[in-house]
């Protein structure tokens, strides 16, 4: 699943002096998650998803404006990090976004590594008080300015409202409040602007108690990051949240007065169905990033899960044989568990698109991370899926002696919580006596 960033359209019906109506949708903190959010219930999001639904969005008559408050790189910096983030920041890219700001997750990246990000894929980044710690040339802009059927919009952001907290040996964060102030007034005075929109990856509670202390000209909407909010105001400014990890679009109706303030707003979710939002040049892109990083970045080589700690699994003697070699012998059993989930679990990956990602195939084959289980698709495709094996150890050896000591009789209830746990099986705890009688056999 395939991290919040907030996504805006601003959709202007026209300016002649009479009221204006605008739709806004937004989305934020999605970390490069390409692909939907959830294992086994409550199926949601993904980058796919969201194109298709910007492409209904498109087929209205209005012009969009798209923006994203931050937070849109990974949480760590491993090898498999870094090619999501080059794969999602392409996908922005032909999302067509107009500006983006940074969180302090996505600064941690560093100066060089965040540079090449956002130059490759031309993005449009936006920090109002960021400076680089050795006067390095900025590749963001300190504010933008875009004007939609007459308009003319500002567009300012920070990562943070308390820099004190932030470290980085590349970046400084000057103090927001009069950095913002000056940059507002410019706008106002010198840029002419109708609206000034700010970006915070910061929570909209902190966001109440540090915006009493701006005395700058009015802002006239804050996007922050989800607090699970709908939008509300702090004078004559609008602020709004939306939904985490790309799951969900915030889509507001907006009414401008003549004199181009924000009159009423209207908020409610759309969440990302991947059944029903999709788009086949994303998906196509997205098919191709796996491809290259199965054979990059060696994901067959995973580290060894719970499932692979245990004396069968660990003895170098021993091997993964697959259902086949199972079936001359048990077959009452087989027949059991071609009746079982287990037997067609890893075609979820593939209909979800992730039959690549390490922390799926652990639970959704036969012995991935060991020398002799599975390790890509299609190539090892015999030991796709929730196998005897994976229950009962691996039966190399026990083919070669048939003996019972060389297999585990009846797996415990601890070893299906390696899978079945709080994160990906939720329902699986209150019941999980009754589904394990369920698999014995």
């Amino acid at each position: 699943m395939i991290r919040v960033f907030l996504l805006f359209v601003f959709v202007f019906t026209g300016f002649s002096g009479s009221a204006q109506t605008l739709h806004l949708a937004a989305t934020g903190t999605t970390q490069s998650l390409l692909e939907q959010c959830g294992c086994t219930t409550n199926i949601v999001g993904g980058l796919e998803a969201r194109a298709g639904y910007l492409d209904v969005l498109r087929k209205k008559p209005e012009p969009i404006l798209l923006l994203d408050v931050g937070g849109f790189l990974p949480e760590t910096q491993e090898a498999i990090d870094l090619a999501l983030a080059k794969t999602y920041v392409q996908g922005i890219h032909r999302l067509n976004y107009t500006a983006l700001g940074f969180s302090p997750a996505d600064l941690a990246f560093g100066y060089e590594t965040l540079a090449s990000l956002v130059q490759a894929a031309s993005l449009e980044i936006v920090v109002t008080n960021l400076v680089s710690a050795d006067a390095k040339p900025a590749f963001w802009n300190q504010f933008l300015v875009r004007e939609i059927e007459g308009i003319r919009v500002g567009i300012v952001a920070l990562p943070q409202l308390n820099p004190k907290s932030f470290q980085s040996s590349d970046f400084r964060l000057l103090e927001p409040l009069p950095t913002l102030e000056s940059v507002v007034t410019a706008l106002r005075t010198g840029e002419k602007v109708d609206w000034v929109i700010l970006l915070v990856h910061d929570n909209p509670i902190t966001l109440k108690s540090w915006f009493s202390g701006y005395q700058g000209p009015r802002i006239d909407l804050i996007l922050t990051e989800d607090f699970g909010m709908n939008a509300f105001q702090i004078g004559e400014t609008w602020v709004m949240n939306a939904g985490g990890k790309g799951k969900s679009l915030g889509l507001a109706t907006i009414s401008s007065n003549p004199q181009k303030k924000i009159q009423t707003l209207e908020y409610q979710r759309v969440m990302l169905d991947p059944q029903v939002y999709r788009h086949r040049g994303i998906r196509a892109d997205l098919n191709q990033a796996y491809r290259h990083m199965i054979a990059t970045l060696r994901l067959d080589e995973a580290p060894p899960s719970g499932l692979l700690k245990l004396d069968l699994e660990r003895d170098p003697q021993n091997g993964y044989v697959g259902v086949e070699g199972c079936i001359e012998c048990h077959e009452p059993q087989y027949k059991q568990w071609r009746e079982t989930a287990h037997s067609f679990t890893f075609n979820r990956l593939l209909k979800d698109n992730r039959h690549w990602v390490p922390e799926c195939l652990t639970c959704h084959t036969t012995g991935y991370g060991h020398p002799h289980g599975f390790k890509r698709f299609p190539d090892s495709f015999q030991f796709a899926h929730v196998q005897c094996e994976t229950c009962h150890g691996p039966g190399g050896l026990h083919v070669q002696i048939q003996d019972k000591s060389t297999i585990r009789r009846v797996p415990s209830l601890a070893l299906c919580k390696e899978c079945h746990d709080q994160k990906n099986s939720p329902e699986f705890d209150p019941y999980s006596d009754l589904y394990h009688k369920q698999i014995v056999h």
